[in-house]
């Protein structure tokens, strides 16, 4: 993991793809559109991945998600899943 925070880099903005906004299933849309206006979690591994570069203790997480609480809730699945506390971790939402 890359320490970024020295560059000045301290939130992350997750935008989640248009399909959720919409009400669609990751399945039933096509493979060209997913993507192209945000980025696709549906699952703990999606947001890991997402996170990998990102120190979670240095790092503010905002999420611009119609469901914001569902995107912290996975954002707390990943943070236990690397043994970090919760308490150290920031986020908001909107």
């Amino acid at each position: 993991m890359h320490d970024i925070s020295g560059a000045g880099a301290i939130t992350l903005s997750m935008i989640s793809c248009n399909s959720v906004y919409r009400g669609f299933d990751i399945d039933e849309v096509a493979p060209l559109l997913l993507g192209t206006c945000g980025t696709t979690i549906y699952t703990v591994d999606d947001m890991e991945l997402c996170l990998k570069e990102f120190p979670l203790e240095t790092t503010s997480v905002r999420s611009n998600d119609p469901l914001p609480f569902t995107m912290q809730c996975v954002l707390l699945a990943v943070t236990k899943r690397q043994g970090d506390p919760w308490s150290a971790i920031s986020c908001t939402a909107n």
